[in-house]
């Protein structure tokens, strides 16, 4: 997996990982996009 993913979907799935490992749960899509400084969906 992640062989065919764009730059930023690597990103993206690198903080859902990051986020994942050291919080213990998945992060939001509010959360994910603050980090990304985007308006969640």
């Amino acid at each position: 997996m992640g062989n065919n993913l764009t730059k930023r979907q690597r990103q993206i799935l690198d903080f859902i990982t990051d986020f994942s490992n050291s919080h213990g749960y998945a992060p939001s899509f509010r959360e994910i996009g603050e980090h990304f400084n985007k308006k969640a969906c």
